[in-house]
C-alpha cells in the first residue's frame, strides 16, 4: 500500500452553493505586504531552511524565501509575503512578529529592511 500515492490522489470538490446562503458571498480583506528583512549572522544552505521554517510559521504569512548574499557579503535576507490583517496589533507588531522568529531559529540581529503594500 502506497500512502505518499494515496493521500497524492485525493483532491478536493468544491460542494454546489446554496442559493439561499448570502454568507458565502463576502471575500474577506486581504492586506497583503512583503517585508524584506536583513540577517547578518545567515551563513549557509541549512540556514535558509530554518529560516523558511521558522517564518512560515508565523500566523498570517503568505510565503518567506531566504537567500544568502552574494559571496564576500556576510549575511543574507529574507522576503515574506504576509496578511496583516492577522495582526491584532498591527503591522508594526507583525515585523516584530517576523524578527522574533527568526532569532527564536537562532539567528540574531534580524531587521526590517524594507515594507512594500502589495494590497488593500
Amino acid at each position: 500500500y502506497n500512502t505518499r500515492a494515496s493521500i497524492q490522489a485525493k483532491t478536493w470538490t468544491q460542494l454546489p452553493k446554496d442559493d439561499n446562503d448570502k454568507s458565502k458571498d463576502e471575500t474577506p480583506a486581504v492586506n497583503l505586504e512583503q517585508v524584506t528583512l536583513e540577517i547578518p549572522t545567515m551563513g549557509c544552505v541549512a540556514c535558509i531552511n530554518s529560516i523558511n521554517g521558522a517564518l512560515s510559521k508565523v500566523p498570517g504569512v503568505v510565503s518567506a524565501q531566504s537567500q544568502l548574499h552574494p559571496l564576500g557579503m556576510k549575511g543574507g535576507s529574507a522576503t515574506v509575503v504576509f496578511d496583516s490583517s492577522y495582526a491584532a496589533q498591527g503591522s508594526v507588531a507583525a515585523y516584530q512578529e517576523l524578527t522574533e522568529a527568526v532569532f527564536n531559529a537562532g539567528f540574531e540581529g534580524a531587521s526590517v529592511e524594507s515594507v512594500r503594500k502589495l494590497s488593500t
